[in-house]
């Protein structure tokens, strides 16, 4: 540690601070997975329900138009965002998924799609025998705050250890 950090800052207090972090964020992450169990355990809409109502609706749709977007990080990992636009029976409607997910033959403009709807959102969309899951689906949701959390109790539980090993040898 740098000696110009206050001497309460050291590996034992941000250790602890970051574990306590981590934590907090798990328990922010529990309402998501209930939407994630609302999801699951939805039923099908009826003929004059809208899936508002927390049901959801497999309906026919087509690609319109297909835009990417790479990310980048400073450490070199990289991701492609991919944004779908489809024709669905009573509306134009967007979707963004993960290009890593897509198979290789990935959707082309024209090609026919399956999109289930929840909460008037596209949760997932079906073509050629994929489903995949587009950013708005709660598990997606779900996943990037848990492992957010999982990190930083990692990073936390890293630097106790290095206060611990320090402590036996005698540096503390």
């Amino acid at each position: 540690m740098p000696a110009t950090w206050p001497g309460w800052l050291n590996r034992l207090t941000g250790g602890l601070g970051l574990i306590a972090a981590g934590l907090v964020l798990f328990g922010l992450s529990a309402p998501l997975n209930a939407d994630l169990v609302a999801l699951q355990t939805a039923r099908p809409c009826q003929k004059d329900e809208t899936t508002a109502a927390g049901c959801y609706r497999w309906l026919p749709g087509r690609v319109t138009a297909i835009g990417t977007m790479r990310q980048e990080d400073e450490f070199g990992a990289s991701w492609t965002e991919v944004s779908i636009t489809l024709d669905l029976p009573d509306e134009r409607k967007m979707a963004r998924v993960n290009g890593d997910r897509l198979p290789l033959q990935r959707p082309r403009v024209g090609d026919p799609v399956d999109v289930r709807l929840w909460r008037e959102e596209i949760t997932d969309i079906r073509f050629r025998g994929v489903t995949v899951s587009t950013s708005t689906h709660p598990v997606v949701q779900f996943l990037y705050p848990l492992y957010g959390a999982g990190l930083i109790c990692l990073v936390g539980l890293a630097l106790l250890l290095g206060y611990v090993v320090d402590r036996r040898a005698g540096y503390v």
